[in-house]
């Protein structure tokens, strides 16, 4: 599992940003869903062949149920996209 305890940097660009927009979030919903506390990781074995990856299934500040495929790079988490979370994993959000 991955451990969120330090403080990391949000790497954007206009791909990661095009298609967190595109699934009708903000990337400041996908960071706060980071940094609110309230998400559960996962390792994503299936995807992790070139770099490690990470889920995140969490909720935006205003209560929107998220889930963001991520890597890290260069000590800064790289969302790669971002949906709503389906209802069976909801359970995972604390």
């Amino acid at each position: 599992m991955v451990s969120m305890d330090d403080p990391l940097g949000v790497d954007w660009d206009a791909g990661n940003t095009a298609t967190v927009e595109a699934r009708g979030f903000t990337s400041a919903d996908v960071e706060r869903a980071f940094l609110n506390g309230r998400g559960t990781y996962f390792p994503d074995r299936r995807h992790s062949d070139g770099a490690e990856r990470f889920w995140l299934i969490g909720v935006t500040d205003d209560g929107r149920h998220i889930t963001i495929p991520f890597t890290i790079r260069d000590d800064a988490v790289r969302p790669i996209t971002a949906w709503t979370t389906a209802r069976k994993y909801r359970r995972w959000v604390r």
